[in-house]
């Protein structure tokens, strides 16, 4: 008679009964065989939660982009305006981010004689191409130049308002003598936006 005390003695009789171990082997893959559909259910209701997820989370970007998209077209028809009347400007003028028009074609040859001369960098001039809208504007009380850089989103956070920020920067740059100022417009700001924009002092204006 065959005593297992230990599992020394366990590992010895399968090591030297082929039968013995062949009937364990069968034991313990019948018993994973038993296990695999409710393994293989298990995982497929898992993919399929994340499947869903994964779609709801896509679904929720479309529809954000979307709105975003829809914000700023409306916006690029008053954004001048606007900005005229919150700043005490006037003869606001898109020079980037609508139409060509001859104010921002001449604003175009800025940027890039500023490029070619060294005034600004390769990234600098991209960063300026990439700004949602730049309004130029003449200021009622000194009457000197003024530009103000735009970046909008539906929902302003610290990466629009840096963008601003750094826009503005860059074209006070190409415009020394100008009053250069930043803003983001959106329908909300998140905190670390609205803490941002208080640090840089961008202006935030609500476009609900």
């Amino acid at each position: 008679m065959v005593t297992i005390d230990t599992r020394q003695d366990l590992l010895r009789i399968l090591s030297e009964d082929s039968e013995f171990k062949s009937e364990v082997r069968r034991i313990i893959l019948s018993e994973e065989m038993l296990n695999l559909p409710a393994m293989a259910s298990r995982i497929d209701g898992r993919l399929r939660l994340d499947d869903m997820e994964t779609r709801k989370d896509r679904m929720n970007d479309t529809y954000d982009e979307l709105k975003g998209y829809m914000m700023k077209l409306k916006l690029q028809n008053k954004v001048a305006t606007i900005i005229s009347d919150m700043m005490v400007l006037r003869n606001g003028a898109l020079v980037r981010g609508g139409h060509p028009t001859s104010a921002s074609d001449e604003f175009s040859d800025a940027i890039y004689e500023a490029y070619r001369s060294g005034v600004i960098t390769t990234n600098e001039r991209n960063r300026m191409s990439d700004t949602d809208y730049i309004v130029r504007a003449t200021s009622r009380e000194t009457l000197n130049a003024v530009y103000v850089a735009v970046e909008a989103s539906y929902v302003i956070d610290r990466t629009d308002v840096n963008r601003a920020h750094q826009t503005a920067e860059i074209v006070a740059k190409i415009f020394p003598e100008a009053e250069v100022f930043a803003m983001v417009c959106g329908r909300s700001i998140n905190s670390n936006g609205t803490d941002t924009a208080q640090n840089l002092g961008v202006v935030v204006y609500d476009s609900a």
